[in-house]
């Protein structure tokens, strides 16, 4: 019943042997010859900040600093590369993450779980420590494809099925990194409605 890691990670490896590690937040690559992580700060400063940065051993960073969409112009979007610049330079990415991403994650959080706690006593799952998502295992009758059909149609509100990021069929995804914690709120009450008349053997909306 082990659940999937919380995180938004995944991994790939090339021919030649070198993994590639798409984790969200960077720092995979640390003491690895052959592995590339990737890191975004759309993930840690804002979504909108469509940029992103590698990780790598020394030699492999050199053999990707050849590559001419890199070295032919200053770097990939510049004035986003500005942004970032400064925000590391001057300190204030850190002060970011502990004074507004930290609380509002865990904000979040706290709000789907007190609500899966109330609303969905049927179901299980772990609280994270972090990431962006929790894991939800529904009653193992439950298709979750059927009952995100149901949801979405019937009680308008949507999550992701467990088998569509390597869970079972079962399970379910919560993302908590968007919403506000009452309108998370909701979205479980919803939840668990949908639950409720999939149990019933409803399938389809009306």
């Amino acid at each position: 019943d082990a659940l999937p890691s919380s995180s938004s990670s995944s991994s790939s490896q090339a021919a030649n042997g070198t993994g590639v590690v798409d984790d969200g937040a960077g720092s995979q690559a640390q003491g690895r010859e052959r592995v590339v992580s990737l890191g975004s700060f759309s993930k840690i400063m804002a979504p909108g900040m469509r940029l992103g940065w590698m990780e790598a051993a020394p030699n492999l960073l050199q053999l990707l600093c050849k590559d001419g969409v890199l070295n032919s112009g200053g770097s990939i979007a510049p004035l986003a590369s500005g942004i970032a610049h400064s925000c590391l330079e001057l300190g204030l990415l850190q002060q970011h993450l502990h004074q507004v991403i930290k609380p509002s994650l865990a904000a979040g959080c706290s709000a789907v779980c007190e609500a899966l706690r109330r609303e969905m006593p049927s179901c299980s799952f772990q609280q994270p420590l972090g990431g962006y998502f929790v894991w939800v295992q529904l009653p193992q009758e439950v298709c979750a494809e059927e009952l995100l059909q149901l949801a979405t149609a019937k009680h308008s509100v949507r999550f992701v099925p467990g088998r569509a990021c390597e869970g079972l069929r079962h399970m379910a995804r919560l993302s908590f990194s968007f919403y506000r914690p009452q309108e998370l709120q909701e979205g479980v009450r919803r939840l668990a409605a949908a639950l409720t008349d999939y149990l019933a053997g409803e399938r389809h909306a009306e």
